[in-house]
């Protein structure tokens, strides 16, 4: 059964790692986050899964839920494509789920949604994030079609599956499948495997049901 409490970050992350990456997520524009999470605690140059996609009604019209997949580099910099509903972020309102962007580099932070590309509820569709091999750009990819390239100081990061709500009464419905971390072979071909396991974050009400090391569901006790 999932923990009932908040789980302390020191206790999860150990070494330098647990400072940048509480960092990354604490330091979030919008206020007091809550998530659950899945990772897999190795260094990579890209994260990749597939993401049911769920209807996520927030509590208030200000809160949003995000089902996504992210890569968190060493600086506490993150980029993360996933799909979101709600408000209360700078991707605006949205009623219904909708594909975005988000990033935070070089002091700058900024939520894209991908115009007029709306999932389907309980469509199940792939996500990616690269490094993109010889140069410092990552790509984002929904759905096997390229949504943005962007510029990190670092060709690696760790990675990451997450839910995220701005409060602590929404949905957090997420299937996280097929999850897989990159690695650059030869300084030009990046190649992918299976998550060798799986680590856990998550913060009350909200739990994860792993299944497999490369498998988890997110949820909510008080909001199914």
């Amino acid at each position: 059964m999932p923990t009932l409490v908040r789980v302390s970050y020191a206790v999860i992350f150990l070494g330098a790692m647990a400072l940048v990456l509480a960092s990354a997520y604490a330091t979030a524009p919008g206020g007091e986050r809550w998530y659950a999470r899945g990772y897999y605690n190795n260094w990579s140059n890209g994260v990749s899964g597939s993401i049911s996609t769920y209807a996520n009604t927030p509590s208030e019209v200000n809160h949003f839920t995000a089902i996504f997949i992210a890569i968190i580099f060493p600086d506490g910099d993150w980029f993360e494509v996933g799909y979101y509903q709600g408000g209360g972020i700078v991707c605006g309102l949205q009623y219904f789920p909708t594909w975005y962007t988000d990033q935070q580099a070089f002091g700058q932070y900024g939520c894209t949604p991908i115009t007029n590309r709306f999932p389907s509820t309980g469509t199940d569709y792939p996500y990616q994030i690269y490094d993109v091999p010889g140069t410092s750009q990552w790509n984002g990819v929904i759905n096997n079609g390229l949504v943005k390239t962007t510029t990190f100081g670092y060709s690696y990061g760790y990675g990451h599956a997450v839910g995220e709500a701005n409060g602590d009464g929404n949905q957090m419905n997420g299937w996280f499948k097929s999850m897989q971390y990159g690695r650059i072979r030869g300084g030009t071909v990046i190649y992918w495997y299976d998550w060798a396991s799986l680590s856990t974050y998550q913060d009350y009400p909200y739990y994860v049901t792993p299944i497999s090391s490369k498998e988890f569901k997110t949820a909510s006790w008080t909001h199914p």
